[in-house]
Protein backbone atom coordinates (compact mmCIF):
# COMPACT_ATOMS: atom_id res chain seq x y z
CA UNK A 1 0.00 0.00 0.00
CA UNK A 2 1.21 3.44 -0.78
CA UNK A 3 1.74 5.75 2.18
CA UNK A 4 -0.47 8.84 2.14
CA UNK A 5 1.64 11.87 1.33
CA UNK A 6 0.47 15.04 3.02
CA UNK A 7 2.27 18.16 1.95
CA UNK A 8 1.32 21.56 3.34
CA UNK A 9 2.75 24.59 1.64
CA UNK A 10 2.63 27.91 3.45
CA UNK A 11 2.90 31.28 1.78
CA UNK A 12 1.63 34.83 1.87
CA UNK A 13 -0.82 36.77 -0.24
CA UNK A 14 -1.95 40.37 -0.05
CA UNK A 15 -5.63 41.12 0.52
CA UNK A 16 -6.87 44.66 1.16
CA UNK A 17 -3.37 45.75 2.05
CA UNK A 18 -2.91 43.00 4.64
CA UNK A 19 -0.74 39.93 4.38
CA UNK A 20 -2.67 36.70 5.03
CA UNK A 21 -1.37 33.15 5.30
CA UNK A 22 -2.55 30.39 2.98
CA UNK A 23 -2.06 26.63 2.90
CA UNK A 24 -2.20 24.37 -0.13
CA UNK A 25 -4.76 21.56 -0.27
CA UNK A 26 -3.15 18.36 1.04
CA UNK A 27 -2.08 16.03 -1.75
CA UNK A 28 -3.10 12.40 -1.16
CA UNK A 29 -1.98 9.92 -3.84
CA UNK A 30 -4.27 7.05 -4.83
CA UNK A 31 -4.21 3.96 -2.67
CA UNK A 32 -2.60 0.92 -4.23
CA UNK A 33 -5.29 -1.61 -5.19
CA UNK A 34 -5.81 -4.48 -2.80
CA UNK A 35 -5.38 -8.02 -4.03
CA UNK A 36 -8.57 -9.65 -5.28
CA UNK A 37 -9.95 -11.57 -2.30
CA UNK A 38 -11.87 -14.42 -3.87
CA UNK A 39 -13.66 -17.41 -2.40
CA UNK A 40 -12.93 -20.95 -3.52
CA UNK A 41 -14.60 -21.49 -6.93
CA UNK A 42 -15.73 -17.87 -7.32
CA UNK A 43 -18.55 -16.90 -9.66
CA UNK A 44 -16.88 -14.82 -12.38
CA UNK A 45 -18.23 -12.82 -15.31
CA UNK A 46 -15.77 -12.16 -18.14
CA UNK A 47 -17.19 -9.30 -20.20
CA UNK A 48 -15.36 -8.41 -23.39
CA UNK A 49 -15.05 -8.12 -27.13
CA UNK A 50 -13.84 -10.40 -29.93
CA UNK A 51 -10.90 -11.56 -27.83
CA UNK A 52 -13.24 -12.93 -25.17
CA UNK A 53 -15.37 -14.35 -27.99
CA UNK A 54 -12.32 -16.13 -29.44
CA UNK A 55 -12.39 -14.58 -32.91
CA UNK A 56 -9.46 -15.93 -34.91
CA UNK A 57 -9.33 -19.28 -33.12
CA UNK A 58 -10.45 -22.49 -34.82
CA UNK A 59 -12.92 -23.29 -33.39
CA UNK A 60 -13.88 -20.27 -31.26
CA UNK A 61 -13.67 -22.47 -28.19
CA UNK A 62 -9.88 -22.39 -28.56
CA UNK A 63 -10.00 -18.72 -27.50
CA UNK A 64 -8.31 -17.79 -24.23
CA UNK A 65 -11.56 -17.28 -22.31
CA UNK A 66 -12.40 -20.97 -22.70
CA UNK A 67 -9.17 -22.12 -21.08
CA UNK A 68 -8.82 -20.07 -17.90
CA UNK A 69 -11.68 -21.27 -15.70
CA UNK A 70 -10.23 -24.70 -14.94
CA UNK A 71 -6.73 -23.62 -13.85
CA UNK A 72 -8.14 -20.72 -11.82
CA UNK A 73 -10.97 -22.72 -10.25
CA UNK A 74 -13.60 -20.30 -11.56
CA UNK A 75 -17.27 -20.84 -12.25
CA UNK A 76 -17.04 -18.67 -15.33
CA UNK A 77 -19.65 -16.94 -17.46
CA UNK A 78 -18.27 -15.62 -20.76
CA UNK A 79 -19.88 -12.65 -22.51
CA UNK A 80 -17.71 -11.82 -25.50
CA UNK A 81 -19.10 -10.04 -28.55
CA UNK A 82 -16.91 -8.78 -31.38
CA UNK A 83 -16.75 -5.04 -32.18
CA UNK A 84 -18.22 -4.06 -28.82
CA UNK A 85 -16.70 -2.00 -26.04
CA UNK A 86 -17.37 0.44 -23.25
CA UNK A 87 -18.88 2.81 -25.85
CA UNK A 88 -19.33 0.68 -28.97
CA UNK A 89 -22.54 -1.35 -29.13
CA UNK A 90 -21.27 -3.56 -31.97
CA UNK A 91 -22.05 -4.01 -35.64
CA UNK A 92 -25.52 -5.36 -34.84
CA UNK A 93 -26.09 -3.15 -31.79
CA UNK A 94 -25.59 -6.08 -29.43
CA UNK A 95 -24.89 -3.70 -26.57
CA UNK A 96 -22.12 -1.81 -24.81
CA UNK A 97 -20.51 -3.26 -21.71
CA UNK A 98 -22.74 -1.33 -19.28
CA UNK A 99 -25.85 -2.29 -21.25
CA UNK A 100 -24.95 -5.97 -21.28
CA UNK A 101 -24.13 -6.04 -17.57
CA UNK A 102 -27.83 -5.62 -16.86
CA UNK A 103 -28.64 -8.85 -18.69
CA UNK A 104 -26.93 -11.02 -16.11
CA UNK A 105 -28.40 -12.16 -12.77
CA UNK A 106 -28.45 -9.48 -10.09
CA UNK A 107 -25.58 -9.82 -7.64
CA UNK A 108 -24.63 -13.08 -9.33
CA UNK A 109 -20.84 -12.73 -9.33
CA UNK A 110 -17.87 -12.50 -6.98
CA UNK A 111 -15.66 -11.02 -9.70
CA UNK A 112 -16.33 -9.10 -12.91
CA UNK A 113 -13.50 -8.97 -15.46
CA UNK A 114 -13.79 -6.15 -18.00
CA UNK A 115 -11.67 -6.98 -21.05
CA UNK A 116 -11.02 -4.78 -24.07
CA UNK A 117 -11.50 -1.18 -25.10
CA UNK A 118 -9.87 -1.25 -28.52
CA UNK A 119 -13.22 -0.89 -30.30
CA UNK A 120 -13.68 2.49 -28.61
CA UNK A 121 -10.31 3.87 -29.70
CA UNK A 122 -11.66 6.34 -32.27
CA UNK A 123 -13.83 8.11 -29.69
CA UNK A 124 -12.60 11.20 -27.81
CA UNK A 125 -10.59 10.38 -24.72
CA UNK A 126 -13.08 12.11 -22.41
CA UNK A 127 -15.95 10.02 -23.82
CA UNK A 128 -14.02 6.80 -23.29
CA UNK A 129 -13.27 7.79 -19.70
CA UNK A 130 -16.95 8.52 -19.04
CA UNK A 131 -17.96 5.17 -20.51
CA UNK A 132 -15.42 3.31 -18.39
CA UNK A 133 -16.72 5.09 -15.30
CA UNK A 134 -20.32 4.24 -16.22
CA UNK A 135 -19.35 0.60 -16.67
CA UNK A 136 -17.64 0.40 -13.28
CA UNK A 137 -20.54 2.16 -11.58
CA UNK A 138 -22.93 -0.27 -13.25
CA UNK A 139 -20.95 -3.20 -11.86
CA UNK A 140 -21.15 -1.70 -8.36
CA UNK A 141 -24.87 -1.11 -8.71
CA UNK A 142 -25.78 -4.40 -10.36
CA UNK A 143 -23.37 -6.65 -8.44
CA UNK A 144 -22.56 -4.82 -5.18
CA UNK A 145 -20.58 -7.74 -3.75
CA UNK A 146 -18.41 -8.23 -6.84
CA UNK A 147 -14.78 -7.18 -7.19
CA UNK A 148 -13.49 -5.76 -10.47
CA UNK A 149 -10.50 -6.64 -12.64
CA UNK A 150 -9.81 -4.58 -15.77
CA UNK A 151 -7.91 -6.07 -18.71
CA UNK A 152 -6.64 -3.69 -21.36
CA UNK A 153 -6.50 -4.38 -25.10
CA UNK A 154 -4.28 -7.17 -26.39
CA UNK A 155 -1.79 -6.09 -29.08
CA UNK A 156 -0.91 -9.31 -30.94
CA UNK A 157 1.26 -7.59 -33.55
CA UNK A 158 3.51 -6.13 -30.85
CA UNK A 159 3.06 -2.53 -32.03
CA UNK A 160 0.46 0.00 -30.97
CA UNK A 161 -1.00 3.10 -32.63
CA UNK A 162 -1.86 6.44 -31.08
CA UNK A 163 -5.53 5.58 -30.64
CA UNK A 164 -4.75 2.34 -28.82
CA UNK A 165 -2.29 4.25 -26.63
CA UNK A 166 -5.17 6.58 -25.78
CA UNK A 167 -7.37 3.71 -24.63
CA UNK A 168 -4.53 2.29 -22.53
CA UNK A 169 -3.96 5.70 -20.98
CA UNK A 170 -7.63 5.99 -20.02
CA UNK A 171 -7.72 2.54 -18.45
CA UNK A 172 -4.44 3.04 -16.60
CA UNK A 173 -5.47 6.45 -15.26
CA UNK A 174 -8.92 5.28 -14.24
CA UNK A 175 -7.83 2.12 -12.47
CA UNK A 176 -5.06 3.99 -10.67
CA UNK A 177 -7.41 6.74 -9.51
CA UNK A 178 -10.01 4.21 -8.32
CA UNK A 179 -7.60 1.64 -6.86
CA UNK A 180 -8.68 -1.14 -9.24
CA UNK A 181 -6.51 -4.00 -10.42
CA UNK A 182 -5.41 -3.76 -14.07
CA UNK A 183 -3.89 -6.31 -16.42
CA UNK A 184 -2.09 -4.39 -19.16
CA UNK A 185 -1.02 -6.81 -21.95
CA UNK A 186 0.71 -4.04 -23.92
CA UNK A 187 2.81 -2.78 -21.01
CA UNK A 188 3.68 -6.36 -20.09
CA UNK A 189 4.66 -7.09 -23.71
CA UNK A 190 2.57 -10.21 -24.07
CA UNK A 191 3.41 -9.98 -27.77
CA UNK A 192 6.40 -8.34 -29.41
CA UNK A 193 7.20 -7.43 -33.00
CA UNK A 194 7.58 -10.58 -35.07
CA UNK A 195 5.21 -12.74 -33.01
CA UNK A 196 2.42 -12.19 -35.51
CA UNK A 197 4.08 -14.56 -37.98
CA UNK A 198 3.14 -17.54 -35.81
CA UNK A 199 0.59 -16.13 -33.35
CA UNK A 200 -1.94 -14.26 -35.54
CA UNK A 201 -4.52 -15.36 -38.12
CA UNK A 202 -3.46 -13.26 -41.15
CA UNK A 203 -7.02 -13.01 -42.48
CA UNK A 204 -8.87 -12.13 -39.28
CA UNK A 205 -6.06 -10.09 -37.75
CA UNK A 206 -6.65 -11.71 -34.36
CA UNK A 207 -4.68 -14.34 -32.45
CA UNK A 208 -4.79 -17.88 -33.78
CA UNK A 209 -4.91 -20.90 -31.50
CA UNK A 210 -1.26 -20.47 -30.51
CA UNK A 211 -1.78 -16.78 -29.80
CA UNK A 212 -4.79 -17.42 -27.62
CA UNK A 213 -2.92 -20.14 -25.77
CA UNK A 214 -0.27 -17.55 -24.88
CA UNK A 215 -2.95 -15.07 -23.75
CA UNK A 216 -4.55 -17.74 -21.54
CA UNK A 217 -1.20 -18.62 -19.95
CA UNK A 218 -0.30 -15.00 -19.20
CA UNK A 219 -3.81 -14.12 -18.02
CA UNK A 220 -3.76 -17.02 -15.56
CA UNK A 221 -0.31 -15.96 -14.35
CA UNK A 222 -1.42 -12.38 -13.76
CA UNK A 223 -4.69 -13.30 -12.05
CA UNK A 224 -2.85 -15.58 -9.65
CA UNK A 225 -0.39 -12.79 -8.85
CA UNK A 226 -3.23 -10.33 -8.21
CA UNK A 227 -5.44 -12.64 -6.13
CA UNK A 228 -5.74 -14.37 -2.81
CA UNK A 229 -8.22 -17.15 -2.23
CA UNK A 230 -10.13 -17.28 1.05
CA UNK A 231 -11.18 -20.82 2.02
CA UNK A 232 -14.84 -21.31 2.89
CA UNK A 233 -15.60 -21.25 6.60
Amino acid sequence: MLLALLVTLTGWATASGREVAWAATPVVPPTAPALLDLPVQPRVLLMGDSYTEGWGATPLSEGFAFHVAGPLGWRLTRDGIGSTGYLNAGLKMQGTYPQRLWRHPADGYDLVVLQGGSNDEKAPEADIAKAVDLTVRTVHRRYPSAQILVMGPVVPHGTIGANRVKVNRVLTSYTTAHSLQLINPWAEQWFVKGDAATMVDPVKGHPNNAGYARIATLFIRDVRALSVVTPAR
